[in-house]
């Protein structure tokens, strides 16, 4: 392949002769949420950020694009651009991948790499601005553990692994609207927190009822996320009061849902990375000390079985993934980040 210098380049980049340098401005300002380590059949390597957020499959079955963040290996078999992918869930994948170039934000710029020269690709989560104060996430790719190193695994209760927004199996839970659900400790965010953000993925075929998204119980600190009166909510009970930042929620369809609290402020609810709805709040703790009201996906309160019968709160009919819990707010472009890096 040519070598083309778009901009001065190191002695390095002038040793290479399988790819093509180009500079962009837009891949450099984008979030490094993934590192790679690309291995060459030449016996070459090269370590950087990948500029492309996900990759085509061509399967036997069906054309698939997948988001990188769930790949943890890509094999390039001897056939042209034919691969086998290892996903996160543990799941395998053989196809045709497209495009025919892996670009790659490297030290010496971005390197676009002939798929034909590759080996394997190997992938790496990576800090981002984004994991800070990230005090939980569950990306709900086969179970309910946190990936964070606090430890705030979540117990299935019911609900069902299930295709997500990218049609890979696994990668999202579905729930039944009636009992499933997954619990998840109390105590994430306490009652005296000063900020906390919620972010998570959605999708729902109904509005009409009163149904619990993302709960975090009362025991420690009060807050939720779910349908009501045909709209979604992001709720807080302050000195017996409901506040409520709300937003409308399309149904069947997979919709992005940040909430962002800032304690005597506001809190808003955040759709597909756009602010759609904000309250003031007032002074003051949020609601705590109810020792049964424990936290929950899917569900309010999952022990509260009557008290919910009886103000007839549903649990979440349809699908769930990736919830993070932060323990700051998220600001507009960080919120922006997450919903197109999981797009």
């Amino acid at each position: 392949m040519t070598v083309t210098a778009i901009r001065r380049v190191s002695l390095v980049a002038l040793l290479v002769t399988s790819f093509t340098f180009t500079a962009s401005r837009a891949a450099v300002q984008k979030a490094d949420t993934l590192q790679v380590s690309v291995s060459l059949r030449d016996g070459s390597r090269i370590i950087g950020n990948p500029t492309l957020d996900s990759i085509g499959l061509q399967t036997r079955y069906a054309a698939l694009r997948i988001p990188l963040r769930l790949i943890n290996l890509i094999e390039f078999t001897k056939k042209e651009s034919e691969a086998i992918l290892s996903l996160s869930s543990g799941e395998k994948l053989m196809g045709t991948v497209t495009p025919g170039v892996f670009p790659v934000r490297s030290l010496v710029g971005v390197v676009s790499i002939r798929q034909d020269d590759i080996s394997t690709i190997v992938l790496l989560q990576k800090m981002s601005l984004s994991d800070s104060g990230l005090i939980a996430f569950y990306p709900l790719h086969g179970d309910a553990k946190d990936k964070t190193a606090h430890g705030y695994d979540g117990t299935v209760r019911g609900a069902e692994p299930c295709v997500g927004r990218s049609i890979i199996p696994n990668s999202a839970y579905c729930f039944d609207g009636k009992d499933a659900h997954i619990t998840i400790p109390d105590g994430i965010i306490r009652y005296d927190t000063p900020a906390f953000s919620l972010s998570v993925w959605l999708l729902t075929p109904r509005m009409d009822k009163q149904s619990i998204a993302l709960y975090l119980g009362a025991a420690e600190g009060e807050a939720v996320i779910q349908t009501m009166h045909g709209r979604l909510n992001f709720s807080l009970i302050i000195a017996n009061a409901v506040h409520s930042a709300s937003a409308e929620l399309p149904v069947n369809v997979w919709t992005h849902v940040v909430g962002v609290y800032r304690r005597g402020e506001r809190a808003e609810i955040w759709i597909n990375g756009e602010r759609k709805g904000e309250t003031s709040l007032p002074e003051g703790d949020l609601t705590h000390g109810f020792p049964e009201h424990h936290s929950a996906i899917g569900s309010y309160a999952p022990a509260q079985v009557a008290h919910k019968r009886g103000f007839d709160i549903r649990n979440w009919l349809g699908s769930i993934a990736d919830v993070r819990i932060y323990t700051r707010t998220l600001a507009p472009e960080e919120i922006q980040s997450l919903y197109a890096a999981d797009h």
